[in-house]
């Protein structure tokens, strides 16, 4: 078989295999009959089988979407998505990558459904960008083997702290109160059914306006809900790091400027809460 050849039935199998089509018979080139399966009915075993192992990996990244939306809601989406998406690296980590993209450019308008709909159609998409975000604080290299600060004066700057973000600790602001519901879905989720532990489904979660750190600490991920000059700060390091700019004395007066407090109080603010985030790997 000439690699030609064996490349064009490769890219027709796996179209099949992501379209989830019934075979027909005359756009059939390659699937034969059995003696006991018809060819529609052995490409049906393998199509059903690659598209719920994928699902069952979506549903593990995504768990707390995959309870707001239900079995049958999150199903379509996801094969909605691998129709758009297929997977096409090694590593199923890579998978869901573009997720919440995916459900933002399919979303309707807010015109087009009623208000109490239209008010929570963000809500899919912002949940799935912090569950991507813990994935990715997962995966990604951490300051667990830099060096640790040894004492008090080390941690707590007498002026601007040098510090950054590391790769763990990423940034999602949402429009709901996505860090108490999760929450909730996680403890709902692993609850232990055997000791009797119990809790309830959480609720929808109400608007509001969030800033939420997803980090990572001795290689578990955590959440942390932020205050306003928290984000702020956070925010501008971010975007300092990307830009490769200095933490001067003009980056921190802008900080305090967008935190809406004077040099004196961010810097007072920020000597309380240092210690804490270096400590629990939220910036090194």
């Amino acid at each position: 078989m000439s690699e030609t050849n064996l490349a064009r039935q490769q890219h027709w199998f796996l179209q099949m295999m992501l379209s989830g089509n019934a075979l027909e018979s005359h756009a059939n080139p390659y699937v034969q009959d059995s003696e006991h399966f018809p060819a529609t009915s052995r490409l049906f075993v393998y199509q059903q089988g690659y598209r719920l192992r994928l699902l069952e990996c979506m549903q593990a990244e995504f768990p707390a979407l995959h309870l707001y939306l239900g079995e049958t809601l999150f199903s379509m989406f996801v094969f909605g998505y691998l129709q758009r998406r297929p997977s096409s690296h090694y590593s199923l980590y890579e998978l869901g990558a573009d997720f919440a993209d995916f459900l933002a450019t399919t979303c309707p308008s807010s015109q087009q459904v009623p208000d109490n709909v239209a008010r929570y159609l963000t809500l899919p998409q912002q949940l799935a960008e912090v569950e991507r975000a813990r994935s990715c604080a997962l995966r990604n290299a951490g300051c667990e083997e830099l060096k640790q600060y040894s004492s008090i004066t080390e941690i707590v700057p007498l002026s601007w702290p040098s510090i950054q973000l590391p790769a763990t600790s990423l940034i999602v602001s949402v429009g709901y109160d996505l860090f108490n519901y999760i929450m909730s879905a996680d403890n709902y989720l692993a609850e232990d059914k055997t000791h009797g532990t119990a809790y309830e489904k959480p609720k929808v979660p109400e608007i509001c306006q969030q800033t939420l750190l997803v980090y990572r600490h001795r290689y578990r991920v955590s959440i942390a809900l932020l205050k306003p000059w928290q984000a702020a700060v956070l925010t501008a390091l971010q975007s300092a790091q990307q830009n490769q700019q200095s933490l001067n004395n003009e980056f921190w007066y802008q900080v305090a400027k967008k935190a809406q407090l004077s040099s004196s109080a961010l810097l007072a603010e920020l000597n309380n809460w240092l210690p804490k985030a270096l400590s629990s790997s939220q910036v090194c």
